[in-house]
């Protein structure tokens, strides 16, 4: 169906509904990510997805936007509200603005995928709008691999830059931490970080 031109359709769903769609969602997940080099090195997997989602549902707050076209699921994301010393760990939260990383208001987006076929017309864009509309946060953060040229392109242009902390080996893929003002409030800020494993993420595993 790649060549349906016809416009996704956004349903949204809660905790409730993700075992069912389990399959569903890790397979647009591994559609996504296949070959894709970081996900290799960082040892990702459909399966630590799998246990990811299961885990996340029991955060309060937990979110779930699906896009469909021509009937057929093509993307997701998903995420939840959490406190910033949760999602961002020790080592990177003494380096955010004050505002982040005292707000009461803050959404981990967890995961953001589009199978190929789908990508470039503007899916993702509006998975991640419809996130923000349905958890109204103050701010939503992100990890993004360095080498996913599509997310770091849509995360700079809604983000502002700030110097980056490089703290652990080269030899670990490099993710890039967004903390992203809701853009209905104002611009947003960002902040770049070398990490093995994201803060907030008890499997081994983040796009």
């Amino acid at each position: 169906m790649d060549d349906d031109h016809s416009p996704a359709v956004l349903h949204r769903y809660g905790p409730g509904d993700v075992p069912a769609l389990l399959d569903t969602l890790v397979e647009i997940w591994a559609d996504a990510h296949a070959d894709h080099p970081d996900v290799a090195a960082a040892s990702l997997s459909p399966e630590a997805l799998r246990q990811q989602l299961t885990t996340h549902t029991r955060h309060e707050g937990f979110a779930l936007v699906l896009a469909f076209a021509a009937g057929d699921p093509v993307g997701f994301v998903y995420g939840f509200g959490c406190e910033p010393a949760y999602w961002f760990g020790p080592e990177l939260l003494p380096d955010l603005p004050e505002a982040v990383r005292t707000t009461d208001n803050l959404v981990g987006l967890c995961e953001l995928a589009v199978r190929p076929g789908w990508q470039g017309r503007g899916i993702g864009s509006r998975l991640h709008q419809a996130l923000v509309d349905a958890l109204a946060p103050r701010y939503i953060s992100l990890l993004a691999m360095p080498g996913n040229a599509d997310s770091q392109r849509l995360y700079r242009a809604s983000a502002t830059p700030t110097p980056a902390r490089t703290a652990t080996p080269p030899t670990v893929p490099r993710s890039t931490c967004c903390s992203l003002r809701s853009p209905a409030i104002s611009p947003a800020t960002l902040r770049a970080k070398t990490s093995d494993t994201p803060p907030n993420f008890q499997q081994p595993y983040r796009w």
